[in-house]
């Protein structure tokens, strides 16, 4: 019994930190260990704060999707920053979704980067 004691508390351990975040979110993004994107005149820790920050206070508010489609990359019809709940959690989808190397800007996929 105790093996599976153990067992399941590993399972529970090592999904608990694979869950999606902002903060794990904007790391895996900017974090020269992972996928690395940078952006000309600002540093990894300040590119991980500004994008942490602006996730965590989208998700304090509820709306509408609108037209917003992260998977769409950067383009005219997208919003510049995330607005709400939803946008930000479609978000936080698209950038584990897709490959590191589609997260780079400029054109890149899960816009907004580098926020």
């Amino acid at each position: 019994m105790r093996d599976g004691v153990v067992l399941l508390a590993a399972v529970t351990f090592g999904s608990a930190g694979c869950e999606k975040s902002c903060q794990n979110t904007c790391r895996h993004i900017f974090d020269g260990t992972e996928c690395g994107v940078t952006i000309a005149g600002q540093s990894e820790e300040d590119l991980e704060q500004e994008c942490t920050a602006e996730c965590e206070d989208a998700l304090q508010h509820a709306g509408p999707m609108g037209v917003y489609d992260p998977y769409q990359g950067n383009t005219a019809q997208q919003p510049d920053e995330l607005e709400n709940e939803r946008m930000a959690a479609a978000w936080m989808e698209c950038v584990w979704a897709v490959e590191c190397d589609d997260l780079q800007v400029p054109g890149n996929s899960c816009h907004p980067i580098g926020i």
